[in-house]
């Protein structure tokens, strides 16, 4: 929860929420954070078969990937991107949350990260084969799936395991010959 803390206190942007208080009660530690109307995924789920406009599919993208880019340039990868983690305001406006799974990226080459991060169906296809030499590009991908999910009104690789996830996205997407040997 401390490094949630630095990142947070050190994240200042637009659609990153704001961390205004941190507290400690009775041997608990408690954060404090800006009031945001709901998630993105209660939005998705309100909306039972109603879609969200393409207009403001592109603002909603537009602002993720804002966020993502201040992070990444900041040397931060989120690792849990989400329509969950993702507040909106009654004025439309995203804000990123839930750094949790939030780490600094190293400069090390090779350096290896835990692949357990993230939201099987918004997680990339190196972290479903357990991969844990990864970058930024895990956080975009999530992005691309909630892309997909807000413009549909479903869920783009709704697997039920690590495999079966796996298997929708090269279902979708096909694989190259390197990635035929793969048993999916």
């Amino acid at each position: 929860m401390y490094r949630e803390i630095k990142v947070l206190r050190e994240s200042k942007h637009e659609n990153v929420v704001n961390l205004l208080h941190v507290f400690r009660e009775r041997g608990k530690l408690f954060l404090v954070f800006e009031y945001q109307e709901r998630t993105l995924l209660e939005k998705l789920q309100l909306g039972e078969g109603k879609r969200i406009q393409p207009a403001a599919v592109k603002h909603i993208t537009y602002q993720v990937l804002r966020a993502l880019n201040f992070l990444h340039s900041n040397k931060v990868m989120h690792r849990d991107v989400k329509p969950e983690n993702l507040l909106l305001s009654k004025n439309g406006v995203i804000k990123l949350c839930d750094f949790g799974f939030a780490r600094g990226t190293r400069q090390k080459a090779n350096y290896q990260y835990t692949n357990y991060v993230s939201t099987r169906w918004y997680r990339a296809p190196e972290l479903l084969v357990g991969d844990a030499i990864y970058n930024e590009s895990i956080d975009v991908w999530a992005v691309g799936c909630i892309f997909a999910e807000i413009l549909t009104g479903l869920p783009l690789f709704p697997g039920d395991s690590d495999l079966h996830t796996l298997q929708l996205i090269l279902e979708t997407i096909g694989a190259d010959d390197k990635l035929r040997g793969l048993p999916v």
